[in-house]
C-alpha cells in the first residue's frame, strides 16, 4: 500500500506570493481530508514577517482540530518560540527539519548542524518519538568537506519515528537516490520517507522512475502536494512539490494500493486549491493529464 502524506497546505503554500485567508486554508485541509488522505501537514509556526504566507498556522490547526478531532495533522516547527505556541494550541504531531548541508540550515534555521541539533533535543525532550517526524533537507545534495549525510540521518533518526529524505533542490537522480536509501537503512532508519521536487531541468518521466527506484528498495511512503504547489523559498531553481494527482497516477499506474482516497473528492480539492491560489504556472497541461486520469478512473470505478 501507498501512503500519501499531503504537505500542500504547508510546504506548497509557503513560497507563493499570494497570501490565502484562514478560511482558505482551512478550507483546502477540509477537502483533503474529505478526500481520505490522513496525514496532512497544515502549517508552519514561523515568523509571520519572514514567511506571510504562513501566518495564522494556529488559528488554521485549531480549527481543524475542533472539526476533525482524530485527524493526523501536523505543524512544521523550527525554532523553540514557534514549539512553545505549538504546545499551547495542542498540535499533537510535530514536524521539523534539518540537513548536512550547511548552508541550506543556516539560510533556514540561522545555525549549524550540531546547534540545530541541541535546540532540537531541548525542543523536543517533551514529545514521544512516534509523534514527530523529521524532514532531512538536501538529501541528495553534493556536500562539502566536513558535512556528513550518516550524522544527520542517525541524529534524526534518534529523535523523530518517520525521517523523510527531501530532495529540496531537485537533484535526485538513480545514483543518489538509491545511495541515500541505502545509507539511511544503514542508519537504522525503519520508517523511511521521501520527499521529491520536480525539476523542470529533467526529463519527462524522471519522476516515475525515482518512485519505482524507492518503491523497489522498500518505500512506500512519500510526500505530495496538491496541484503540484510549493518547493523551497530558500532554494533557487528548486522546482515545485510532487504533485499528489501525479503521485496517485503513477500508483493506479503501477496497480499500488492507495487506501480510502476518493477520486472524486480529490479532484474537487485540486479544483478548490488552482481557484484559490489562482495557479497558472507553465506545467499545469502535465498536471492536467493527470488529474484527467484520476477523474476517468473515478467515473469508470
Amino acid at each position: 500500500m501507498i501512503r500519501l502524506y499531503e504537505v500542500g497546505p504547508r510546504d506548497g503554500l509557503q513560497g507563493l506570493s499570494k497570501v490565502l485567508p484562514v478560511e482558505s486554508r482551512t478550507e483546502m485541509v477540509k477537502l483533503l481530508y474529505e478526500a481520505g488522505i490522513d496525514d496532512i501537514e497544515v502549517g508552519s509556526m514561523v515568523n509571520p514577517n519572514r514567511l506571510p504566507t504562513m501566518a495564522k498556522s494556529g488559528e488554521v490547526y485549531l480549527a481543524l482540530k475542533d472539526m476533525h478531532p482524530n485527524a493526523r495533522f501536523s505543524l512544521l516547527v523550527m525554532n523553540e518560540r514557534g514549539m512553545d505556541e505549538a504546545k499551547r494550541i495542542g498540535a499533537e504531531y510535530i514536524n521539523i527539519v534539518l540537513s548536512p548541508n550547511q548552508e541550506f540550515n543556516h539560510k533556514n534555521l540561522g545555525k549549524n548542524m550540531h546547534e540545530c541539533m541541541m535546540m532540537y533535543e531541548e525542543m523536543l525532550k517533551d514529545t514521544p518519538r512516534e509523534k514527530v517526524r523529521a524532514y532531512v533537507s538536501c538529501a541528495f545534495t553534493d556536500l562539502e568537506p566536513g558535512e556528513s549525510r550518516m550524522e544527520c540521518l542517525s541524529w534524526a533518526n534518534m529523535v523523530a519515528s518517520t525521517v523523510v529524505l527531501a530532495d529540496t533542490d531537485g537533484s535526485a537522480d538513480n545514483l543518489s537516490l538509491a545511495d541515500g536509501i541505502r545509507l539511511s537503512r544503514q542508519a537504522g532508519i525503519f520508517n523511511l520517507a521521501l520527499h521529491l521536487h520536480f525539476s523542470y531541468r529533467k526529463p519527462p518521466g524522471y519522476i516515475d522512475t525515482l518512485l519505482d527506484l524507492a518503491y523497489a528498495m522498500g518505500v512506500n511512503e512519500f510526500d505530495s502536494s496538491i496541484a503540484g504547489l510549493g518547493g523551497c523559498p530558500y532554494v533557487d531553481g528548486s522546482g515545485s512539490n510532487l504533485s499528489t494527482e501525479d503521485l496517485i497516477s503513477w500508483a493506479l499506474k503501477n496497480g499500488h494500493d492507495i487506501g480510502n482516497i476518493n477520486l472524486r473528492s480529490l479532484t474537487r480539492a485540486s479544483r478548490y486549491v488552482r481557484s484559490a491560489t489562482s495557479d497558472r504556472r507553465r506545467f499545469f497541461p502535465i498536471r492536467s493529464w493527470s488529474e484527467a486520469r484520476i477523474l476517468l478512473k473515478s467515473i469508470w470505478d
